[in-house]
């Protein structure tokens, strides 16, 4: 029985898309990378390292590290190259993460148009250039914005591959997929949704791409299949030792707490409105068969459900599932404008509703990363730093759980900087005049009940450094033996 051809909410790869005027287009790209750019680059080198950048400084800049061990060498090649060009500071550090930052939505533009329409893609891509996750990770030395820039491309190629039936776009969807995985592993869950979606593709009875076949799948392959002969065998065994050191369920004794925790946060960090716009504009686009939207869907689901199951089982982290963003901005995007162009001819200030209201809460959220109140979502330890550089005498000792920071910070003074095991004696208790720096409120258990009692009866508190998010407090404190 043949299907009724239905125009969806999200073009479908197997219809043609109606092409915008390219001046239009371009400057709709134009102005999706300005808008990213402004925000992206405001006060980018204003936030202090905290632990994660300070790794990531170690393990670009270390020559007797090879970068990682050459098992996801890419980022630290690019922040490397970015320091020793212009010196080590927090403004270098985050230039290229702060640039594939930039780059992202315009590119999520440029390739989902041709596939899944104007207004979805306007839409999704306007999405991605205000989201609080993505703007916080464009500002933050580490790699996720890369491995989403080269995933999403990947995504985008393979599904022109399978429907155009191009090779070079196959080979040029495994290149790309490799380049993510080499900034980091993460993009193994978007090559687990791509394998989800091939493989939906064969076992459902709908109408198949003309590009489905061995050639395609094998040029897509290739590059994955020589970069893993070469950096494979280390990343196992470095994965391995990683993995035999993780405690159970996400930093929660519960693993049914720690896949809760694990679903709730990355709803969250997409933002409540764009989750759930994204889920109806799945529904909508594979309710009419939609291979785009079917794609999309696999792009979201199967990373989250695979980092759910992680979190109940093993550790994982919802920044592991920052690759979903411009996949569930995409299908946001379809369902919006299938909302608003019904809209658009009988109210254009009812069209607009659905779009502000999405939008508002994103940007509320970005003027109040920028505000002194967050100091950019994390912990102070530059300031920390500077206030220990006035007040304490050569010869101190500062010991903090996390380190590194204050040992970067302060690594041109006569001050000691010592880790503090939070599972043993605190060692300042032989000391003869020490400062110990904690944070308020950790990702783990920075600060044990024992420790934190000790601190309070035996030290004062000598300075505070407030910051905080919606949900979290990244308050410092700085503490004196008395």
């Amino acid at each position: 029985m043949a299907v009724p051809k239905v125009e969806s909410a999200v073009e479908s790869g197997r219809q043609p898309v109606r092409a915008a005027p390219r001046a239009r287009v371009w400057l709709v790209a134009l102005l999706l990378t300005g808008a990213a750019a402004a925000l992206r680059f405001h006060r980018l080198g204003d936030w202090s390292f905290w632990v994660d950048e300070i790794f990531t400084l170690r393990d670009s800049l270390d020559p007797s590290d090879l970068y990682h061990g050459l098992t996801y060498p890419l980022s630290y090649v690019l922040i490397g190259a970015s320091m020793n060009s212009m010196g080590v500071s927090e403004w270098s550090a985050r230039l290229v993460p702060a640039l594939f930052g930039v780059g992202t939505p315009a590119m999520a533009y440029l390739l989902g148009r041709r596939t899944f329409g104007e207004l979805p893609s306007v839409i999704g891509a306007a999405i991605i250039a205000v989201s609080p996750w993505h703007l916080y990770w464009s500002q933050m030395a580490r790699f996720y914005t890369m491995t989403v820039f080269f995933s999403t491309g990947s995504l985008f190629a393979l599904h022109q591959a399978l429907e155009e039936n191009r090779r070079w776009y196959a080979a040029a969807g495994g290149l790309l997929m490799l380049l993510a995985v080499l900034s980091h592993y993460s993009a193994l869950l978007v090559l687990a949704a791509i394998g989800t979606y091939v493989g939906l593709l064969v076992v459902l009875r709908w109408p198949r791409p003309r590009g489905l076949g061995a050639a395609n799948v094998l040029l897509f392959v290739a590059p994955l299949a020589a970069g893993a002969m070469a950096v494979g065998p280390r990343a196992v065994s470095l994965l391995s030792k990683y993995a035999a050191g993780l405690q159970t369920g996400t930093s929660f004794a519960n693993p049914v707490v720690g896949g809760a925790y694990m679903l709730v946060s990355v709803g969250y960090r997409l933002a409540p409105a764009v989750l759930l716009l994204a889920v109806a504009g799945a529904w909508l686009g594979i309710s009419r068969r939609d291979r785009g939207a079917l794609l999309l869907a696999c792009a979201v689901a199967v990373p989250a459900a695979l980092l759910v199951v992680a979190g109940a089982l093993s550790h994982a982290e919802n920044r592991y599932a920052f690759v979903v963003l411009p996949p569930a901005a995409l299908l946001a995007g379809a369902a919006m404008s299938s909302i608003c162009r019904p809209l658009w001819w009988r109210s254009r200030v009812l069209a607009l509703v659905v779009p502000l209201a999405v939008a508002l809460p994103l940007i509320e959220h970005d003027l109040a990363y920028f505000g002194s109140a967050s100091n950019g979502e994390r912990w102070n330890y530059r300031a920390a730093a500077s206030f220990l550089r006035a007040h304490a005498r050569p010869g101190d000792t500062v010991y903090s759980p996390m380190h590194l920071p204050l040992a970067y910070y302060l690594r041109n003074t006569k001050l000691a900087v010592q880790d503090l095991d939070v599972g043993s004696e605190p060692p300042v208790r032989a000391a003869r005049r020490s400062w110990v720096v904690v944070e308020d409120a950790t990702r783990g258990e920075s600060v044990t009940r024992e420790l934190a009692g000790w601190v309070e009866g035996n030290c004062r508190l000598a300075a505070h450094f407030p910051a905080s998010s919606p949900v979290a407090n990244y308050g410092l404190s700085v503490y004196e033996r008395q």
